[in-house]
């Protein structure tokens, strides 16, 4: 298991056993503290041993809780005080603790195994549970090296991968049968009589929003929150990076973490970005260039043309990959990440996550409109539609779409049951039948069943929470975050890096979701409070820019030039590793169009078909029956 995750801890491995239990460990020091850490760690006087991924924030707080460890606070490591924190609070313990975490500790004189992931799944957690075995890993490759584990791909997974719209379908699946992952602000306990999962921590969608006197006083409020969230993450022995995308999110984290490291030793901030071959006709790569004129920070940028020193690291990933859904990370962040470790770091902040905690979901406009609020509701729209202007979306597409659509109360049309399934097989068809799925795939698994589960049952007729806040609680509590943070942790982790998320400070969430409605969002502008809090530290064109831009495809074409050889293997010959699962006749018609206009969808298509290919081969083919074990959870 350690061998399989080594790529996860370059700086040493350690395993411990004892009886029935085994935990092991690989290091990657990305804290000062690491620097005194060896893991598992044992206390023998309370019969607790420890292994763990894990950055505590609240370090401080904990170590006055918990009392003196009779050494200097600098040496207490990050692990000692979860474990201290277990000692003293049992399994209420995760609650207590603020940063990001993975970790198991066993508990000797209970016989007990307890895990517990922390509040956002930033940190990941997977695990295998039969009658005589448990076995968990930071990535399913650690929990698929025991001989005891099944072998045997989970084919509605990979469904959900051929139709893409099904990749956040639950917190807990696997492209395997037999492995689960442990959901976000979750817990397990595990012993030999079974195991027990619990919820720790969830969001109050009943707190009382946030009354400041001013605009200014709550930008001011916002800043002192955020710059915490981002201070806190700077803790490394060496030098920190940060993704900067030209997007509010990333800019704001490199505005606030450049100052903060403006005389530290290791200083100053490394940004690393991707930009166009032709700057000065992208407002992306124009906004990076106006956030690093400002100074202080030392830049590396990626452009498309560059993609050619970085194809080992495209062929090397593929074949790496564990999670098929990883494979929509190469167009851009995969060069980022490359380009980061050959600078040597081991800690990158990111701000993917911004909007859902900075800002609302759209569908607020049916908020106002339900309130009676039609005025406003207007303006929002028009404002929208500026912001969005590339898309070119009238005020009344907004208006409708996420305005009066939402109230329309569709469970109550006249309609027969035998309609409504009707309809709803109709939609699961439509969506097999436009994807890549082998019809004969699909019928043998029942796919059409599944999407109907996801998409239909009772999902147009629910309406709307009561409360805005519901709704976007529930936006941070779908699926759909801890299956992309696993993503950018996998990927990363590849590269012997660290990813750190300002924007998931604990703190930082429960403030933003008290924040009254136009601080989030308003006037058609998303982020309010942000923008403003930022907006002495940024340039105009970057605080106040309306819209957005990607660059992922022209990266995407530029992989596909690079990586004709690699295509080639994967869908020329044979083609055994796809025949039983993909439509070959429309994944032909997909490269044929491709090779006549280069349409971004027909390459997903392509790319898709070839990671399948490439992963079935290393990981997916063959099926393995557990050996027997006598040994007990």
């Amino acid at each position: 298991m350690v061998s399989a995750l080594l790529h996860r801890g370059p700086d040493g491995s350690g395993t411990w056993a004892q009886g029935p239990v085994g935990l092991g460990h690989c290091m990657l020091r990305t804290t000062p503290e690491s620097l005194h850490e060896t893991l598992p760690a044992t206390d023998p006087v309370r019969g607790l041993t420890i292994t763990a991924d894990a950055r505590i924030d609240n370090r401080e707080e904990l170590i006055a809780a918990l009392g003196p460890a009779g050494r200097p606070a600098d040496t207490v490591t990050d692990s000692e005080l979860i474990l201290r924190a277990y000692e003293r609070w049992g399994q209420g313990c995760p609650a207590r603790l603020l940063g990001d975490f993975a970790f198991a500790v066993w508990d000797a004189r209970r016989q007990t195994l307890f895990c517990a992931r922390d509040h956002f799944g930033i940190k990941p957690f997977c695990y295998h549970l039969s009658d005589s075995l448990f076995a968990f890993a930071s990535e399913t490759k650690g929990v698929m090296a025991l001989p005891a584990v099944p072998w045997r791909i989970n084919e509605a997974r990979i469904a959900d991968y051929l139709l893409t719209d099904l990749e956040p379908i639950d917190k807990t699946c696997t492209f395997y049968e037999h492995v689960f992952r442990l959901p976000p602000a979750h817990s397990l306990t595990v012993s030999g009589q079974g195991a027990t999962l619990r919820r720790y921590w969830a969001l109050d969608p009943s707190a009382e929003d946030l009354r400041l006197g001013s605009d200014a006083e709550h930008a001011e409020a916002f800043l002192e929150v955020f710059t915490e969230a981002v201070r806190c993450r700077l803790r490394s022995p060496d030098a920190v990076g940060a993704m900067l995308s030209g997007g509010m999110d990333s800019s704001a984290i490199v505005a606030v973490a450049r100052d903060l490291l403006a005389n530290a030793a290791d200083g100053p901030l490394r940004t690393f970005s991707a930009v166009a071959d032709d700057e000065t006709g992208c407002p992306e790569s124009r906004a990076i260039r106006a956030v690093l004129a400002q100074g202080r920070v030392r830049p590396f940028t990626v452009r498309p043309a560059d993609l050619p020193a970085f194809l080992p690291d495209l062929e090397r990933i593929v074949r790496h990959t564990e999670d098929l859904f990883d494979n929509d990370m190469i167009s851009v962040p995969l060069p980022m990440y490359a380009a980061a470790r050959r600078e040597g770091i081991r800690v990158l902040l990111d701000g993917v996550d911004g909007d859902v905690v900075a800002s609302h979901a759209g569908v607020y406009l049916a908020y106002l409109l339900r309130e009676g609020r039609w005025g406003e509701a207007a303006a929002d729209a028009r404002g929208l539609a500026d912001f969005y202007r590339r898309w070119k979306k009238s005020p009344w597409h907004f208006l409708f779409h996420d305005g009066l659509r939402p109230l329309l109360p569709t469970h109550r049309i006249p309609m027969s049951g035998r309609l409504r399934d009707m309809r709803r097989r109709r939609r699961a068809a439509a969506l097999i039948r436009n994807s890549l799925v082998d019809p004969a795939f699909a019928d043998r698994i029942r796919l059409a069943d599944r999407v109907e589960a996801h998409y239909g049952r009772g999902r147009p007729g629910r309406g709307l929470p009561r409360r805005l806040r519901e709704l976007d609680v529930g936006r941070l509590d779908s699926p759909n975050l801890p299956v992309a943070f696993e993503r950018y942790d996998r990927m990363a982790a590849a590269f012997s890096i660290e990813p750190r998320r300002p924007f998931l400070d604990k703190r930082l969430v429960e403030f933003c979701f008290r924040l009254p409605r136009t601080q989030r969002l308003g006037g058609g502008w998303t982020k309010v409070a942000l923008r403003r809090a930022v907006e002495h530290l940024l340039p105009p064109e970057v605080t106040w820019r309306k819209g957005w831009e990607h660059l992922g495809a022209a990266f995407l074409s530029r992989w596909f030039a690079l990586a004709a050889g690699l295509i080639a293997d994967a869908l020329d010959g044979p083609r055994t590793d796809l025949a039983d699962l993909v439509c070959l006749n429309t994944l032909d018609e997909a490269r044929r169009r491709h090779a006549a206009t280069g349409a971004v969808e027909d390459g997903g298509r392509i790319w898709q078909a070839v990671a399948l290919a490439v992963w079935r081969r290393g990981h997916g083919r063959a099926a393995r029956e557990p050996q027997q074990t006598t040994a007990r959870p």
